[in-house]
């Protein structure tokens, strides 16, 4: 039987080959060897992201909550509170259509009484009674993210606006040396699931510089105190031994 062999020369063989790199691109968008690593101001915790990612500012928020079709959690940004990384140069020309990292970092870390599934869903559900957004929340357990095996909850989570545009995210709720830190891996829905593998390989390389410091008990809230006197104390009474001494 005879067959037909095709070459590919020229332009032919340019588009194949280009077709080829955006469909590698498609079945694994954050893959590759560039990386950025990512140090919050705090200097709370270190991540690995894709080479071009970097923080949001505020003058670009505001530029980009001027664009109908921008994400509302990226109309406004603090730097050291809540705030967005990806690929910024790129939403600020054609529109934010890649995915994003969005952070929270409160004082205060979180010690739940209960069950922490439902009083997470709780907590959503009235900041939706609020926005008027919807929040589906799915798959949510603990679990050791990055080299040093940091606990943490995550969770699975479907926002939709009230105009009926819907984005998903990979959720991680950590305690970190006295304060929260909240991780949002985020893609538009309609994308999330390719996205998801990606998210989850740069969850990995997450790393908190502290531990949680734990639940704090009654003593630990009455020992400050009482070393704070004390110290004051002690200072007080040199002040007094001095003042008598020059006398």
């Amino acid at each position: 039987m005879n067959r037909t062999r095709r070459t590919l020369r020229g332009p032919h063989l340019r588009q194949t080959i280009a077709a080829v790199l955006v469909s590698s691109a498609l079945l694994s968008p954050l893959s590759g060897q560039e990386k950025t690593r990512f140090t919050n101001l705090a200097g709370s915790f270190v991540i690995d992201l894709p080479a071009g990612f970097r923080q949001l500012s505020p003058n670009e928020a505001s530029r980009l909550a001027e664009r109908a079709d921008t994400p509302r959690d990226l109309h406004t940004t603090s730097p050291r509170a809540f705030y967005a990384v990806g690929r910024v140069d790129d939403w600020l020309e054609h529109g934010v259509s890649s995915p994003w990292l969005y952070v929270m970092e409160q004082e205060q870390e979180w010690h739940i009484d209960g069950d922490f599934a439902t009083l997470l869903r709780e907590r959503w559900q009235e900041s939706g009674a609020q926005t008027g957004y919807t929040h589906e929340l799915s798959d949510i357990r603990p679990l050791e993210v990055g080299p040093r095996k940091h606990e943490v909850h995550v969770a699975r989570r479907t926002s939709t606006s009230p105009a009926g545009r819907s984005i998903t995210s990979l959720d991680v709720y950590a305690p970190t040396g006295g304060r929260q830190v909240t991780l949002s891996f985020c893609a538009f829905s309609a994308d999330f699931e390719r996205w998801l593998e990606s998210f989850e390989d740069t969850m990995a390389t997450l790393t908190f510089s502290r531990p949680s410091r734990g639940e704090i008990s009654l003593s630990d809230r009455l020992w400050t105190p009482l070393v704070t006197g004390a110290l004051v104390g002690l200072v007080l009474l040199g002040l007094y031994k001095h003042t008598r001494r020059t006398r």
